[in-house]
């Protein structure tokens, strides 16, 4: 008997329970995605997600939803796609929203099929949410129609990567099409346009590769077929792009309207922070490219003893020095005490606006932050504050490897503060090969950041970067006071120890005139 067809969606379809979704999130510029896949997310028990999502993509989904991460990164696959079936299988059940979120559309070069029938075989109930694909996006944020009245009234979507069994591309009815876009296919190019010519296409044929299509950091490298190859070893392209082949990517040199920013063609090196910080959501959007020393960091989150929670009704003040730490933390105590009504009794002071965005999702508002975000501020404000009188215990959620610097400072004034780790980060590269790219500027927005850096980066590199003049770029003073008694160029300041102030400084010095 052939299983049930569910209704046609309405417009005001509610999010069910008991269901996976297959949701599409867009090409890469956030604003992309679709408003059911935000309604999905936003009521999402587990969000199974890809690596070619931007940070934003994720944004509304609840606080204490369970996020995993099973993309590739620098040619390794977290997870192959059996292991993702068998995520999607083991996370589902009667009374949870399961999404797996995918970069463009699932059922695009997806892989959304595949995992379709591995729910349907299980008898999962499974619902598709349809995404912007980049082989439309990516063009037209490059000012490429792939199609045209008068130039292409047809156009072919294929891939680049070969499937077991050889390549199974009828080269000769594809060179016969107007336009051809090509998804994975940057490696593969050679062998395209050898298939190409040897079918008989011109090497006249105009071609567009875009790179990281509808990003702040988008590439676009215009050719033709029989020069492209060079073009772009010259350029050192590489995916993640999407490749136009046909009439109508010439159009790229008129019709181009996406405004660069002000760092466009910049490369920068963040140190210590993690992919969706806002330093780099601030770079990316002024049209940097940002690259990240460690790559990526893993946070895992610690088991809190129950002497603490037992000692609760006796804290007076929780201060926050990071996003994670709020994040952990209220994760932790919400499965305690789903009661938020426990906080009552307890002020909460915060580094800066990234804690208080952190504190807002889960309904709280800081009662002090400093107007300067940095711990000396931040322990003035406390003070001013009152934590001096306080009569109650003092808490510092926090990372596990990471003590707040500034605990001794209030200790001067007679105040104790406990530590509480409740995650603990750790950084998927021990030593980190920052390969052969001009880098512009190093970020180095905290003494820590600094730490990291020299932990994980090829000591080499670090001493090419140097040589090749890249700006390095202190938050604050503590972090240029650290780097000069080390040994480190201080090339650029920011006047205020703000992400703000200084992005501001970077865009000043590359680009004056400019702010963001």
């Amino acid at each position: 008997m052939a299983p049930p067809v569910a209704a046609l969606p309405s417009r005001a379809m509610s999010v069910e329970r008991g269901v996976v979704y297959l949701v599409g999130a867009g090409p890469g510029d956030p604003g992309l995605m679709t408003l059911r896949g935000r309604e999905v997310l936003s009521q999402a028990d587990c969000v199974i997600y890809d690596y070619l999502l931007h940070p934003q993509a994720l944004d509304g989904v609840p606080a204490l939803a369970e996020r995993i991460f099973v993309g590739k990164r620098g040619g390794a696959q977290v997870a192959d796609q059996e292991a993702i079936n068998r995520l999607l299988i083991e996370h589902a059940g009667p009374d949870k929203v399961v999404v797996r979120l995918k970069g463009g559309d699932p059922f695009c070069f997806g892989r959304g099929g595949e995992e379709a029938r591995a729910l349907r075989r299980s008898g999962i109930p499974f619902r598709v949410v349809p995404g912007v694909t980049s082989g439309i996006a990516a063009p037209a944020y490059a000012g490429i129609p792939i199609t045209d009245r008068e130039a292409a009234s047809s156009v072919c979507f294929l891939t680049g990567h070969e499937q077991a069994g050889g390549d199974r591309h009828d080269w000769s009815a594809l060179a016969k099409l107007p336009t051809l876009v090509v998804y994975m296919g940057v490696r593969q190019f050679p062998r395209i346009r050898d298939q190409l010519l040897a079918a008989g296409r011109s090497p006249e044929t105009p071609v567009a590769a875009i790179r990281w299509g509808t990003w702040p950091h988008q590439q676009v490298l215009l050719g033709k077929l029989g020069d492209m190859v060079k073009r772009m070893a010259e350029r050192q392209f590489a995916a993640p792009a999407i490749l136009v082949i046909g009439h109508v990517a010439s159009f790229a040199r008129e019709l181009d309207w996406c405004q660069l920013g002000p760092l466009a063609g910049r490369q920068i090196l963040v140190a210590g922070v993690l992919r969706g910080d806002p330093l780099t959501l601030a770079l990316e959007a002024a049209g940097a490219r940002v690259l990240h020393c460690p790559g990526e960091a893993i946070e895992q989150p610690l088991a809190v003893p129950a002497q603490w929670w037992q000692s609760l009704p006796a804290c007076r003040w929780l201060i926050f020095t990071s996003g994670a730490g709020v994040r952990h933390f209220m994760q932790a105590l919400l499965r305690q005490h789903p009661d938020l009504r426990c906080l009552a009794q307890v002020d909460i002071g915060v580094i800066g606006p990234s804690c208080a965005a952190e504190l807002a999702r889960f309904h709280l508002q800081p009662r002090c932050m400093p107007q300067v975000h940095d711990s000396r501020h931040l322990v003035e404000a406390l003070l001013q504050a009152g934590i001096g009188q306080c009569q109650g215990e003092i808490w510092h959620p926090g990372a596990a490897e990471v003590s707040w610097t500034s605990g001794p400072s209030l200790a001067a004034h007679g105040v104790t503060c406990r530590e509480l780790p409740v995650y603990r980060q750790q950084w998927r590269s021990q030593v980190m090969r920052l390969g052969d790219e001009p880098i512009d500027a190093v970020c180095l927005s905290s003494p820590s950041a600094l730490r990291r850096l020299r932990r994980h980066a090829d000591p080499e590199d670090l001493q090419r970067l140097i040589r090749d003049g890249a700006q390095f770029c202190a938050i604050g003073q503590a972090t240029a006071d650290l780097m000069v008694s080390q040994g480190w160029p201080v090339h650029l300041q920011a006047p205020r120890p703000t992400t703000s102030s200084l992005v501001d400084t970077i865009i000043t010095h590359y680009a004056p005139g400019s702010s963001i």
